[in-house]
């Protein structure tokens, strides 16, 4: 290979690409002949061997047999879709101060923003039910003259974004040389994002008691509160005027399960603190794990199970006696059910019986202006790099 003024000789292992070959056992390429696809997996052993030999950063592909079950495993390269290595590179330019709305394919046409109208455009867009009930909050506070509700219903979406900024954080600490103080840094990370996604929840609970009319104190609105002094649960007096808003949380549903999970391990916070551990599995870099909370971890495992399973969450159970789980995939999880479910709570509060709120469909989407600042261009672009 040329390398400028000199050639540089790689070697490459011939016994990974006929390992591949003959890994009758994948998926991949199912759709063909056994002898077509053999060789399509043969192809595709060979093409990552030569990115792991000249060290590339990363390398996108579609190919099929790399992105799913095999045999073999590649050290120096990284081996991601072109989707996954959009929001590889948009962490990248995060961390280096870079925040872009989109750039053209000649690489000089594109639009940059500041950070915090970075992460606030991505909110809005992961958040579609946000303009119907921010615009009906900003229209009751117009018309009763108090900025009170307005206030707090824009609050939720600066805890999410506030929670994909420390997301950013903690994916910035697994990419470092895995030791003590980066994991450490990584867990103070998800914990601060349990913290803002779980405040995030609970403003969409008082926004609720506001808009329903619940009798009693806001600060005791919560989807999982439950009054000791009063048997009867916050979310039945809601379920009484929006028996579909309340039917999001009810037990054994989706939105039931990923509260719990996220109640449980954003009390670690007050008890319990969750304990990092570096783990060096053979030839592989070393990479952080999350203790999960033993005082609630048989509630969360169950929890888990129902919301796709353990594995989905990044649970690893190899160490005798504890339970841990991957704080990236962990967080990951829980941003995609909790940001489901909060665009759940908004499009089912009924937020037009409010004073003074008139509401047109074009005031209950995304603006449509293509140059504005909230374009769908630049909400989207935004999307791809987070990769949510």
């Amino acid at each position: 290979m040329a390398e400028q003024d000199r050639i540089s000789h790689y070697f490459l292992d011939e016994s990974r690409p006929d390992i591949a070959r003959k890994d009758s056992g994948s998926a991949a390429y199912d759709h063909l002949t056994p002898d077509n696809a053999a060789n399509k997996r043969k192809a595709d052993a060979l093409a990552a061997g030569i990115a792991e030999e000249i060290r590339a950063d990363l390398y996108v592909t579609h190919r099929e047999y790399l992105h799913g079950k095999r045999k073999i495993t590649f050290k120096n390269a990284r081996i991601c879709t072109p989707e996954e290595a959009v929001s590889i590179i948009g962490l990248y330019l995060r961390q280096q101060g870079v925040f872009i709305y989109f750039r053209g394919t000649d690489g000089k046409f594109e639009f940059r923003c500041n950070e915090g109208l970075y992460f606030l455009t991505g909110a809005l867009e992961l958040l579609p039910a946000v303009w119907r009930w921010s615009r009906a909050c900003a229209q009751f506070a117009t018309s009763v003259g108090d900025a009170s509700l307005a206030a707090l219903s824009s609050s939720l979406l600066q805890r999410v974004q506030r929670a994909l900024q420390a997301r950013d954080d903690l994916c910035a600490s697994l990419n470092l040389n895995q030791k003590r103080d980066t994991a450490e840094a990584a867990l103070s990370s998800l914990d601060s994002a349990l913290v803002f996604l779980m405040g995030a929840v609970d403003v969409s609970a008082r926004v609720a008691h506001h808009v329903l009319e619940v009798p009693g104190s806001p600060h005791r609105a919560g989807w999982q509160y439950i009054d000791p002094s009063d048997p009867r649960k916050w979310v039945e007096r809601v379920r009484a005027s929006a028996p579909r808003l309340a039917a999001l949380v009810d037990p054994g549903t989706e939105g039931y399960h990923t509260l719990t999970v996220l109640r449980r391990l954003r009390n670690s916070v007050h008890g319990e603190a969750m304990k990092s551990l570096v783990r060096k599995d053979g030839r592989k870099a070393p990479h952080t794990l999350t203790g999960l909370p033993q005082q609630d971890l048989q509630e969360i495992l169950d929890s888990m199970d129902v919301l796709g399973g353990r594995d989905s969450w990044g649970v690893d159970s190899t160490q005798p006696g504890f339970i841990h789980a991957d704080p990236g995939i962990l967080l990951g999880k829980i941003l995609e059910n909790i940001l489901r479910l909060l665009d759940g709570i908004m499009r089912e509060t009924p937020v037009e019986r409010l004073p003074g709120v008139r509401l047109t469909s074009d005031l209950c989407a995304p603006p449509a202006d293509p140059h504005g600042r909230f374009s769908e261009m630049k909400r989207l672009g935004i999307r791809w790099q987070l990769g949510l």
